[in-house]
């Protein structure tokens, strides 16, 4: 901390850091920051923070004056927030002020006092409940603290205590900064809650012995309290969030410390609670029994918390690789990891990587393109990482990016599942890669074993850093996909993994009905949860995809525009294209809107132009699956038409092969994306056939990034030969200086994409080490 604003003669200077991150609660913040504003103890700097929410990033900046007003560039939740506010404040003390609470005029000035004495830490303050409505009868005091409220049985003057809460906590910003502040990953996200003040306490206290944390009821900050959370229903379910984020908190920071003040709580404060409401209940006051009752009901539930958390081990499986390498960090080494190896990405042996894709079978050269490109660009960043590939063909994968591991699907593979057809079985695999990641963790499962995980869930727990490669899926299109690459990053997150996407398509998500209407829903849902916790997310196409990134939650500092991941495999140095024929692709589905009708139709002006130019017609087959293969297609059209032309139809086995055909190429006519692509990156104009939004969308992406040499042919419009012919035409005759053009546009695009990778690894080497002792990490493991 820079000691500029240090003032030895008086009291420390402090900043004050409120979090916000919803809209409804707009009043409450301008309460909030009014009631800082009015200290009677001077104030450096008021930091409102707003939690990946541009339109309220926006309002806060237009309207509180008085603050300075910034975005968490760290991971979603109050603790990110609060660690960004910290991390650009000035003061010697660092205040937090939650958004629906206001301090009294004499808050700080209560915590500061205390400051002056070298064995404290930090000072909490009494918090008062502000009911929007009346206090319900049936709630007893001894559980205020489920409304955010000081509890009956807490100190009544100023005392040492094990913990204070971060809603009107103050805190030396040295100790502050000598454990990382808050846990990004621990903490209060939308309505899941986890005691993150508790641990940073504790840390603090360990990593100080002998200093200590104040309790304040002199320093007073109300909370609002609104009518949804003055129901038994919210009660119960906070006593059970307690309970579970007590256990997991247990796990970080070891059973005696992290329970010692709730043992306490338990014997002497309900205890008493409990023969207080039946003496109340005995002198006539009927709601002293129901306080009895909520009191047994609310312990219950707590316990019932805990022990279903520690009882299906999801805090030892999730927080002991964390607590591991948080003490080998201390010792300047990394510590073993699940397969008895120091885990990477900065320690001892390199990085486990997995990388989810959008082409499981790597039957669409495309597919296997942006893959390919991402396998690179991760090993350029890790050298020596081991990549884990989730392929449902490992050969396939061998051939395409050798020394990667193949994670392959399980459960369409288990007896039963392998007597359906092939289409519900894939289907059934799908739903259960969409649903498996929530159920991870809610019931015992066994502990992964030394060496290669089985299933991708276990890759996710063993993998250090978890990347979606490129693809167009995150759509109403194929949102079963995108649902279920989204929900294997969410359990990323969720365990404290660092994640990525990159070279994506994001869009169209339209709003029609039909049966995909609630698939779309959860696609959203499922975006909003993930692409604010990605540390990079890089985009194809900036026409749509930025501005419904951007609607969906991702952070602005996140988002970089990059082009397709598969140029990485196109020649940086190319010349002058030197080809002489006419590409041509064809993809005949319904996704694609192209049936055999309007094959024909294409098929017509296509021969005709190459006649005309005197110029061979060379097959770019894209897709290679069965059904709905380039290769068919085009053999369809082409093969028995009789004309002067001559018709090169090969079966085009790997990316390079696309690349390569692609450069013998003068245009390229097609319904096929990366046909497109690899022409374009070569300086090859590309006639592109759209008709559903979903190819709209993509080749109008694609003609943003090469203006002038990406010609939009719409299929449903009429004099469909007319158009198609002109645009060959263009294609065609489009001067040398827009070739080349294009050509500089790839190498801008590559360039971004291989930025947008070294981007990603700087953000994992910067997280902050997790504090832990060597006690606390036999507590873990025991």
């Amino acid at each position: 901390m820079s000691n500029d604003h240090a003032n030895p003669a008086g009291p420390p200077t402090v900043s004050v850091v409120t979090a916000a991150f919803a809209m409804e609660r707009w009043d409450d913040l301008r309460e909030a920051v009014s009631s800082v504003l009015v200290q009677t103890a001077p104030v450096l700097e008021v930091i409102v923070v707003i939690d990946h929410h541009p339109a309220l990033l926006d309002r806060a900046r237009r309207e509180l004056q008085g603050a300075v007003v910034i975005p968490n560039t760290r991971s979603r939740g109050a603790s990110g927030a609060r660690n960004s506010g910290v991390a650009v404040s000035r003061g010697e003390i660092a205040a937090f002020l939650d958004d629906d609470a206001v301090a009294s005029p004499t808050w700080l000035e209560a915590l500061l006092a205390h400051f002056g004495d070298p064995r404290v830490i930090g000072v909490g303050s009494r918090i008062v409940p502000l009911w929007a409505g009346s206090r319900p009868r049936w709630l007893p005091r001894e559980f205020d603290w489920t409304v955010g409220a000081s509890y009956r049985g807490m100190p009544e003057e100023a005392t040492p205590v094990r913990n204070v809460w971060s809603c009107g906590m103050a805190v030396s910003r040295r100790a502050f900064d000598a454990i990382g502040g808050f846990r990004d990953d621990f903490g209060k996200v939308g309505n899941r809650s986890r005691p993150e003040d508790t641990d940073l306490c504790l840390r603090a206290a360990a990593a100080q012995p002998g200093r200590t944390w104040i309790y304040e009821p002199a320093g007073v900050v109300a909370h609002a309290v609104p009518l949804e959370r003055a129901t038994p229903r919210f009660f119960l379910r906070r006593c059970l969030l307690e309970g579970s984020g007590k256990a997991v908190l247990a796990a970080l920071d070891g059973t005696s410390q992290s329970t010692s003040e709730e043992r306490r709580y338990t014997r002497r404060v309900l205890s008493r609670g409990v023969a207080r409401g039946v003496r109340d209940a005995a002198r006539g006051d009927v709601s002293g029994g129901l306080r009895s009752l909520a009191i047994a009901a609310g312990f219950g539930c707590a316990v019932a918390g805990f022990v279903a958390v520690r009882t299906a081990g999801i805090v030892r499986r999730a927080c002991r690789p964390q607590a591991l390498e948080a003490s080998a960090r201390r010792a300047g080494a990394r510590p073993a990891g699940e397969d008895g190896q120091a885990p990477g990405p900065n320690g001892t042996r390199p990085p486990r990587i997995l990388i989810d894709q959008s082409g499981y079978d790597l039957l669409n050269l495309g597919d296997a393109a942006m893959l390919q490109s991402c396998v690179i660009r991760l090993r350029q960043a890790w050298p020596e990482a081991e990549v884990m590939v989730i392929c449902h063909a490992p050969d396939r994968l061998a051939a395409y990016c050798p020394g990667t591991i193949a994670i392959g699907r399980t459960f369409a593979d288990w007896p039963a599942i392998r007597l359906l057809p092939r289409r519900p079985r894939l289907a059934a695999e799908q739903a259960w890669k969409m649903a498996a990641p929530y159920f991870c963790g809610r019931f015992p499962s066994r502990r992964i074993r030394p060496g290669r995980p089985g299933t991708a869930i276990q890759a996710v727990r063993a993998a250090d850093l978890i990347v979606a490669s490129g693809g167009g899926y995150l759509t109403d299109t194929w949102w079963w996909h995108a649902v279920g690459v989204l929900s294997l990053l969410s359990l990323a997150q969720r365990l404290g993994k660092p994640t990525a996407m990159f070279g994506q398509g994001v869009g169209p998500i339209g709003d029609e009905g039909g049966l995909s209407r609630a698939g779309r829903a959860i696609l959203r849902r499922q975006a909003r949860v993930v692409l604010p916790g990605l540390a990079v997310l890089g985009l194809r196409e900036d026409r749509i995809g930025r501005d419904l990134a951007l609607r969906l939650g991702t952070r602005p500092g996140a988002l970089v525009v990059t082009g397709d991941d598969a140029l990485e495999l196109t020649p940086s140095e190319a010349g002058p294209p030197a080809g002489r024929a006419l590409g041509f692709s064809m993809r005949v589905s319904a996704y694609a809107g192209v049936d055999s009708a309007t094959a024909e139709a294409i098929r017509a002006p296509v021969l005709r132009a190459a006649e005309d130019h005197g110029a061979p017609i060379v097959g770019l087959p894209v897709s290679r699956y069965p059904v709905h293969g380039d290769l068919d297609a085009l053999r369809t059209l082409l093969q028995a038409e009789r004309s002067q032309t001559r018709i090169a139809l090969n079966d085009l086995a790997a990316p390079g092969d696309l690349v390569t055909a692609a450069a013998c190429c003068r245009a390229v006519v097609t319904g096929s994306y990366h046909a497109a692509v690899f022409g374009l990156a070569q300086g090859v104009p590309a006639v592109c056939l759209t008709r559903p939004r979903y190819y709209d969308a993509k080749f109008a992406g694609l003609a943003a990034l090469f203006p002038g040499a990406c010609f939009i042919v719409p299929l449903d419009q009429p004099d469909l030969a007319g158009r198609l012919r002109q645009a060959i035409d263009q294609a065609w005759d489009l001067p040398a200086p827009a070739r080349a053009a294009a050509r500089e546009a790839a190498a801008r695009q590559r360039q971004a994409g291989r930025e947008a990778y070294a981007r990603f690894r700087e953000a994992v080497e910067k997280r902050p080490a997790i504090p832990a002792t060597a006690a606390e990490i036999r507590e873990v493991v025991a």
